[in-house]
């Protein structure tokens, strides 16, 4: 089996940002999971094969180095082939009052962007072949990074992933303090729990509403269940093309069946970066989340 590493990282002291403490590192090979000591950027070299692109994952509100759906991506790229996985945890911020833990998004999400272009300037990956993927909180992180790096050197992240983007204190927000699409040359988002817990709202150049992105099937109510199943479709969709998405104006028009011959793609790591709109789909209550085209009953 191919060997990937994945560093987990919980910030250093920077002169330019807001100092971040609690700093650890770990590396995730097939193996399991490995602390190390690094000096970034100078050992990054070593860290990140330059032939390949980034993957940065971030975890959301209450997360950790021992979130999931890290495990459940990671693993899943090491089965693509991928080589540079990078996994932030940021926990010593995301487990405060919720509220707290807003207030902290924006400097995590610089701190986090010195430390990109830091990867970028070290092994010359082009900025165009970082994929940022965060949850909930994370996802505005993410947002911040991507703002960053565009003041700080003026160009973009290929693209930013939002699984279910934090929605509560984010909905008036200007895209100054929340992910948006001046964020990243390709922005999507999975909405999954817009009661409550995600934004309402389309967020990225391409949104997607599985289940009409309210709360999900097989989570008989439960918002957290809805909220935190966005990363599982994420990590599933990796080496999986069963996330089938149509063009639609509304959910109720998915479900009536008059969007099935609309544009097709896939939800997911599999989305293409020159598609728009908004997209729709239905899943399963369970694990395989992901329909083929040909479970859907069309009319």
């Amino acid at each position: 089996m191919a060997r990937f590493i994945a560093i987990i990282f919980l910030f250093s002291t920077l002169s330019t940002v807001t100092p971040m403490p609690e700093v650890k590192f770990y590396s995730f090979t097939s193996d399991g999971k490995e602390e190390v000591d690094l000096d970034l950027p100078l050992a990054t070299p070593y860290i990140l094969t330059p032939t390949h692109g980034v993957k940065i994952l971030c975890h959301g509100w209450n997360g950790d180095v021992s979130t999931e759906w890290y495990t459940n991506a990671s693993e899943a790229y090491l089965h693509s082939g991928e080589k540079n996985v990078i996994a932030i945890d940021w926990g010593f911020y995301a487990n405060q009052k919720y509220p707290e833990a807003v207030e902290d998004v924006f400097n995590v999400g610089k701190f986090v962007g010195e430390k990109v272009l830091a990867l970028h300037q070290a092994t010359e990956i082009p900025l165009d072949q970082f994929h940022l993927i965060g949850h909930s909180l994370g996802a505005h992180v993410m947002g911040m990074v991507g703002q960053y790096i565009v003041k700080n050197s003026g160009k973009k992240v290929g693209r930013i992933t939002g699984l279910d983007p934090a929605g509560p204190l984010f909905d008036r927000e200007d895209n100054e303090y929340r992910l948006s699409a001046d964020d990243a040359y390709f922005v999507d988002a999975i909405h999954t729990n817009t009661i409550f817990l995600g934004y309402k709202s389309a967020i990225g150049h391409v949104d997607f509403w599985p289940n009409g992105g309210r709360d999900q099937t097989g989570c008989n109510g439960d918002l957290s269940c809805s909220h935190n199943i966005a990363p599982q479709f994420f990590a599933e969709s990796i080496n999986s093309t069963n996330f089938p998405a149509w063009y639609c104006d509304s959910d109720e028009l998915f479900r009536a069946g008059e969007c099935f011959d609309n544009l097709m793609i896939y939800m997911g790591d599999l989305t293409p970066s020159n598609i728009r709109g908004e997209f729709f789909l239905s899943t399963n209550a369970d694990s395989p989340y992901g329909k083929q085209l040909e479970d859907y009953e069309r009319p």
